[in-house]
């Protein structure tokens, strides 16, 4: 079931993104918030083939944090036995009160 691994390593992919994540310093100084889409590719083995911004956050700082940070999280276990084309969203916003 191509679908469920699919899911299931998006779910990992996720997770991992959560506990990474790390706001752009330039980002932050400049008040930038946004989130993109990210769209990529993933082989049998759960290696990243490719990444693209498929939906742009507005700002080339965290567009390429993002890809960055998606790049980050991998190798991941693929059980579908086959290459995924995924995509996911990655949103940066700032917390009221959080220096």
């Amino acid at each position: 079931q191509p679908e469920r691994a699919g899911a299931q390593v998006l779910s990992t992919i996720s997770k991992r993104i959560a506990d990474a994540l790390v706001y752009p310093d330039a980002a932050r100084r400049r008040g930038l918030e946004g989130s993109l889409v990210a769209s990529f590719v993933v082989d049998e083995e759960g290696n990243l083939v490719s990444s693209r911004v498929a939906v742009s956050s507005g700002s080339d700082i965290l567009d390429r944090a993002g890809l960055e940070l998606l790049r980050g999280v991998f190798p991941v276990q693929n059980d579908a036995g086959e290459k995924l084309e995924l995509r996911i969203s990655i949103g940066y916003k700032l917390s009221s009160g959080v220096p």
